[in-house]
């Protein structure tokens, strides 16, 4: 009864990080190198969400490349931030927690509206 109800709750995680990551969709000008970089880490991110685990680490460094190159980037953060902390619940990953939560008050630093 407890992996059924620990099952559900992890699909419903999973769920709710997919769907939000779908609708997060940044707008960005084609031919920026920085966005491009963003935006192909959470094309990856995306393909984890739809089954692909083989990908994770490829976007989360991708991701982590972006943010180093547009540190300000909260698009870009977000979904870093997203990909931590899907880590931290998919995979038990105690160090994406802290990373993750980090991340989201970098965002909240940069944006305090957000």
């Amino acid at each position: 009864m407890r992996n059924r109800q620990s099952i559900r709750i992890g699909a419903l995680i999973v769920g709710t990080l997919a769907l939000g990551t779908i609708a997060f969709l940044p707008s960005r000008a084609d031919g920026d190198q920085p966005a491009d970089a963003a935006k192909q880490g959470w094309l990856t991110f995306l393909e984890v969400l739809a089954g692909d685990q083989t990908k994770f680490q490829l976007a989360v460094r991708q991701l982590e490349q972006a943010a180093a190159t547009v540190p300000t980037d909260t698009h870009n953060l977000f979904t870093l931030g997203r990909a931590y902390f899907y880590d931290a619940i998919a995979h038990n990953n105690l160090s994406s927690a802290g990373k993750a939560e980090r991340t989201f008050a970098r965002i909240l630093e940069l944006n305090p509206k957000n």
